[in-house]
Parts: C-alpha cells; sequence; structure tokens
C-alpha cells in the first residue's frame, strides 16, 4: 500500500540492512536477563544493540519496551550523550537504535517519541512503525490535553499517515478538529483518512492487486485475528489467554526450540502468578538440560530471586507495624535470598568470567558476608567497563575502609566523586558521607588537621544539600570536636 507515500519494502530490499536475526535473539535473551537483575539501563543498551542487528522486526522493540515500562516504574533516568554514542553509527538503523534508546529511557516524552517514528520510517519497513503507531498516538493525545497544539498534532499525524495506522491518525486529526474548528483543511483531510482507514481495515489493497489476492485476503482472516491479539500491548483478558495457549502449542511442537522456549518463558513471566513462574522454571530448566543453553538457567534463577523479592516487600508492612512473627520471616527469608543469590551469582561467574556486570553482582554480595577479599578482586576487574566504573570505586573505597586502608579507600571515594555526572548525582552524598568517614579515620591516625579539616568540608556539602542525611549532624559535630582536639596546644 503506497498510495499514502509509505510501503513496506518488497522482498529485493528487504535485506537491504543486514538483517542477524541470531545475533538479535541473543542481545534480547541477555538483556532480558540483566532487567530480571534490575539493571536496566545496561539492557536498554542491549535491546537498542538487537533493534541495530535486526531493526526489521517490532518484537525486539515490544521486549525493549517491556523493560523501559519496569525501568520507569523504578524511577527511569534520560540517556546521556555518552549513552547514545555508544551505540549511534553511520547507517538508518544506527539511528532507529539511537532514537529508541533516548525514548525509552524516557517514554513520556513526546518528541523523543516523534524522533523515534522519523527514524522508524527512515528504514522504510511498516511493521515496526505500525507497532510504534498506537504508542506516539497515545503521547501526542496527553500532551495535547493540556497543552493544546495544532501544529504538533498535524505534524503527528503526518507521521502515522506515512506508517500507514490510519486508525491512529484519525484520532489526532479529531483533536486537531477540536482545537481549531475552523479549520477547512481538516475535514478534507478526513476524507482521506476514512478512505484509509477502510483500505486498513478490510484489505482491500491486496485485493485490488487482482487475480486470487482477494481470495487470499479472506483465508487469511483468521491468521490477520492471531496477529492482531498476538500485538495487543496490554497482554491481559482474552488476547493474554490466546497468546499463552499459541506459545504452549509452539513450545511442545518443539521443545528444544530456544525461541520457542523464550516466547513461551517471557509469557507466563508477564503474568506473574505462581503457577506461571512455577510452569516458566520448569521449561527453563527443561530446555537447559535439553540444549545446554545456560542462559536458560540463569533466567530460572532470576525468577527464584524475584520471588523471594517480592515476598520480602510483602512483609515490609507487617514489620513495621510491630508483627513478630513477620520479623522473624522477613530474617529467615532475607537471609535465604542473600544465600541463593550469592550461590547464583558464584556459578555464573564461574561460567561467564569476563562478564564484568556479574562480576560486580558477585562482589556485592561478596562483600555483604563480609568476604572482603573476594569483593576487592571483583571490583578491581568491574573498574575497566565505563558502565560500572564509578559503582566498582565507591565499592572498592568501602572494602578498604573495612580493612582499615582509610588511605586507600579516600583514593577510591575522590576517584569515585569525580566520575560523577548528572546521570549518577543521586550517588554523590552517600559517597561524600563514605569519603568522610574515611578521612576522619585517616585524621586520627595522622594527627592530621588538613585531613580532619577537608573531612569538615565533606560534612559541610552534605549537610548543605540534606540536612537529615544518615547521622551527618553527629558527624559534624564529632568532626569539630576532633579538630579541636588536634589544633589544641
Amino acid at each position: 500500500m503506497a498510495i499514502f507515500g509509505f510501503g513496506k519494502k518488497n522482498d529485493s530490499t528487504a535485506d537491504e540492512h543486514s538483517i542477524d536475526s541470531d545475533k538479535a535473539s541473543n542481545l534480547v535473551a541477555k538483556a532480558q536477563d540483566l532487567a530480571g537483575r534490575y539493571q536496566f539501563e545496561y539492557a536498554l543498551s542491549l535491546f537498542a544493540e538487537a533493534i541495530k542487528a535486526d531493526v526489521i522486526n517490532p518484537e525486539r522493540f515490544e521486549a525493549m519496551f517491556d523493560c523501559a515500562k519496569a525501568y520507569a516504574a523504578e524511577g527511569a533516568k534520560p540517556a546521556s550523550k555518552d549513552d547514545l554514542k555508544a551505540i549511534d553509527g553511520p547507517g538508518a538503523p544506527d539511528k532507529v537504535a539511537v532514537a529508541a534508546l533516548a525514548w525509552m529511557r524516557d517514554v513520556e516524552s513526546v518528541d523523543k517519541a516523534t524522533t523515534l517514528m522519523e527514524a522508524i520510517i527512515a528504514v522504510g519497513h511498516l511493521d515496526p512503525a505500525q507497532w510504534f503507531a498506537p504508542k506516539l498516538a497515545n503521547l501526542a493525545l496527553h500532551a495535547s490535553t493540556s497543552k493544546p497544539n495544532k501544529r504538533a498534532l498535524i505534524r503527528t499525524m503526518e507521521l502515522l499517515k506515512k506508517s500507514q495506522s490510519f486508525s491512529e491518525a484519525l484520532k489526532l486529526l479529531r483533536r486537531a478538529q477540536e482545537v481549531d474548528p475552523t479549520d477547512g483543511a481538516l475535514a478534507s483531510e478526513l476524507k482521506q483518512l476514512l478512505a484509509g482507514q477502510a483500505i486498513e481495515s478490510g484489505g482491500f489493497a491486496e485485493a485490488a492487486k487482482g487475480g486470487g489476492a482477494f481470495k487470499a485476503v479472506l483465508k487469511d482472516a483468521d491468521k490477520q485475528k492471531e496477529l492482531e491479539m498476538a500485538a495487543s500491548l496490554s497482554g491481559t483478558g482474552a488476547s493474554a489467554e490466546f497468546n499463552l495457549q499459541k506459545a504452549e502449542e509452539a513450545y511442545a511442537a518443539a521443545p528444544t526450540s530456544a525461541e520457542a522456549i523464550q516466547r513461551l518463558v517471557a509469557i507466563l513471566r508477564r503474568r506473574g502468578t505462581p503457577e506461571s513462574e512455577k510452569r516458566a522454571i520448569e521449561v527453563l530448566m527443561a530446555g537447559f538440560k535439553a540444549i545446554g543453553e545456560y542462559r536458560f538457567r540463569m533466567t530460572a534463577g532470576d525468577i527464584r530471586i524475584a520471588q523471594f523479592r517480592r515476598r520480602i516487600e510483602q512483609l515490609q508492612p507487617f514489620v513495621e507495624k510491630g508483627h513478630a512473627q513477620a520479623r522473624e520471616e522477613l530474617a529467615q527469608r532475607t537471609a535465604q535470598l542473600h544465600e541463593l543469590e550469592l550461590r547464583e551469582f558464584r556459578e555464573r561467574g564461574e561460567k561467564y568470567p569476563t562478564d564484568r556486570t556479574i562480576k560486580f553482582e558477585l562482589g556485592r554480595l561478596e562483600f555483604d558476608s563480609g568476604n572482603t577479599d573476594a569483593a576487592m578482586q571483583a571490583f578491581q576487574g568491574c573498574k575497566e567497563d565505563a558502565r560500572l566504573r564509578l559503582r566498582s570505586a565507591h565499592m572498592l573505597g568501602q572494602c578498604f575502609a573495612r580493612e582499615g586502608w582509610h588511605s586507600d579507600a579516600v583514593g577510591e571515594f575522590r576517584e569515585a566523586l569525580g566520575l560523577i555526572d548528572v546521570t549518577s548525582a543521586d550517588r554523590e552524598l552517600d559517597i561524600r558521607y563514605d569519603l568522610m568517614l574515611s578521612l576522619m579515620e585517616q585524621a586520627r591516625a595522622d594527627r592530621s588537621d588538613v585531613l580532619a579539616k577537608e573531612a569538615q568540608e565533606a560534612a559541610s556539602t552534605i549537610m548543605r544539600k540534606e540536612i537529615g542525611f544518615k547521622d551527618i549532624r553527629q558527624k559534624r559535630k564529632d568532626i569539630d570536636t576532633l579538630l579541636r582536639d588536634l589544633t589544641a596546644k
């Protein structure tokens, strides 16, 4: 259908962008594993790389969007210039990946959503554009409720027309007519969109090709219904049951198919019930035993970890109310969770010794267990990764402080502070507080009023930013006492 200026590329040009489905599938699997461990920023970057490898498949976008929604619920941060630069490149798929990462890290931004649709349209494949159309339309409509802007609505409508998403374009057109009922050009535009909607819903464009095309459209009606239900974003109600049934059928037909396993598990995890998670673990472990892909074993472990975390969250309100039994169970569950995580990540560290995200998590768990030497080795290895450098320097400083090596700890904390930017500003006070503590200890050991004054400056910075941070009031008094002692004659 090219009557509105945008058509799906034909078979002779479909491979123009060097599609690598296997690479994309592997990247998506790894990204989903990371998202399950709440490492959303790194996961979204990997999803963007998957889109670069397979820019025509809307399932890559949908998987990334599931992660983006989870990240938004945790309090997402927009992508930095460095984040975007890391995945940029000269090709059209590169631009789609950059725009996707920018929007997925800031899913309420209409401007970033518009940029993404423009990039998708530039690639020239219809499926991802139509997947994204309802989301762009909803954002534009929501924005127009608080700040009506006819030009912005029309601009977005034109993009939706290019993607042949005429029903979504109609929504924006009608909203534009509400904003300006006197615009006669919009009435003319309405006729075109209504015609496009009729074609979109009736399949008449294919029938217009002649021959047996119309019969093919009728014959494929059931298949089209399946596709529409599978494309449902909500994943609830009849479409969710339908998708689960289809995924179970595909898995039963090919139980050693990695794609069938991954699809079924993704649907089961979205349901989030104890029964569905139990089934997901069964499928994953069967897949691991059958084809030996360790990522299935990892995902099963991630589900078990998530189950423990949910139970701990459920217990918290009862503990806060002083419920003794809840407090006992919370302590037990917390210990079990830590033991499970430590066991999981030690095994993962052996399987993937070069994966620094696994190494960092293992270091954190070893630190919490009091295994400081093992934690130091892990964090030192992670400092080579730019994404982990700041957190690794902070944790390494804490390791040194625990060992009483405060001069080394001070060096790590200073390095960590130097790495803070707008995307990591929320870490500043914790790092500065730890720096202050080590400066105090080193000042006592060296009888150095210079170090004590630096500790005092760190405390003052914290107090000016957040007067109620931890026990900073008392620490400031302790530093003043230390300074008087060191400077007394």
